[in-house]
């Protein structure tokens, strides 16, 4: 078997980003079209405006897509990390004061 035919591992990481980037470009469009569905007197612009402004806030998902708790990244070496409970003390809060989570 040629060398050529099998995948290096970087084509294999180029492979699966492109599918990854490929999906999001889908899923933008995706709620492009509902906001249209659900909005048909919207403009263009306005439709744009709305579809940034969901990209940006991402509504029921402000902390991400994953289960857990938001953690700080990169992690702070030797230091507490927030939401965990500090050394000798009660745990923190997981979201900021003021906002409901």
């Amino acid at each position: 078997m040629s060398s050529e035919r099998v995948p290096t591992a970087r084509k294999k990481a180029a492979a699966r980003l492109r599918m990854a980037l490929g999906l999001f470009e889908t899923g933008v469009e995706m709620m492009r079209q509902k906001i249209r569905r659900d909005h048909p007197a919207l403009g263009d612009h306005e439709v744009e405006a709305r579809l940034g402004s969901w990209l940006r806030e991402r509504p029921g998902a402000e902390f991400g897509d994953a289960v857990g708790r938001p953690a700080v990244w990169p992690r702070r070496s030797g230091r507490d990390a927030p939401g965990e409970p500090p050394r000798g003390g009660a745990p923190r809060p997981l979201v900021e004061p003021g906002r409901s989570s």
